[in-house]
């Protein structure tokens, strides 16, 4: 499966009339600096231009964790994760980071002119989020296992598996394209 971005299948052009229709913003954050606190309210997604992040938890004790990577193209926010009440999650940058922010409702609302660009990125967005909660099944499906010995075969079967399918994807694409 090809990686799906937020503007995946989505013109140059289009992208551009995209930022005054979906309000768009960009921010350039630095190491260490908080880029966004989750609420209980949806209110905006987040999209990695350039640089990386961390997604992190805290429960009531204030015992942190890292609870995701996140890289170019890659997108965070409350619509996301829907926050429990009893934690706190924020994402911080790990590098010098450029984040583009777009408002939740204008992404499930549609603009008066019906743009075709709109219904590819919501689509773009849904196939994203089954990617990530397609992940997080397969780490939880690893770590239930009863022991570190099937833990460790697991992971490394699941990438044996996943390289193959990397292999015959690019055996595919090169003989589509005629590439050798």
């Amino acid at each position: 499966m090809e990686k799906v971005t937020l503007f995946s299948h989505i013109l140059p052009e289009e992208q551009e009339r995209m930022w005054v229709c979906f309000q768009m913003r960009e921010i350039v954050y630095e190491n260490n600096e908080i880029i966004m606190e989750y609420t209980n309210t949806m209110k905006k997604i987040g999209l990695i231009a350039e640089g990386q992040a961390s997604l992190y938890g805290s429960d009531a004790e204030g015992n942190q964790y890292l609870m995701d990577e996140l890289k170019k193209d890659d997108v965070f926010g409350e619509p996301l994760l829907l926050p429990e009440m009893s934690q706190h999650y924020y994402v911080c940058a790990k590098a010098k980071t450029r984040v583009i922010f777009i408002d939740y409702e204008h992404v499930t609302k549609r603009c008066e002119n019906a743009c075709k660009f709109h219904s590819q990125m919501v689509s773009n967005l849904l196939q994203m989020i089954a990617m990530r909660a397609s992940q997080q099944a397969n780490r939880i499906y690893v770590l239930s296992r009863n022991s570190t010995r099937k833990k460790w075969e697991e992971g490394k079967r699941n990438r044996y598996l996943h390289c193959r399918y990397l292999i015959r994807l690019w055996q595919n694409i090169c003989a589509w394209t005629g590439v050798q």
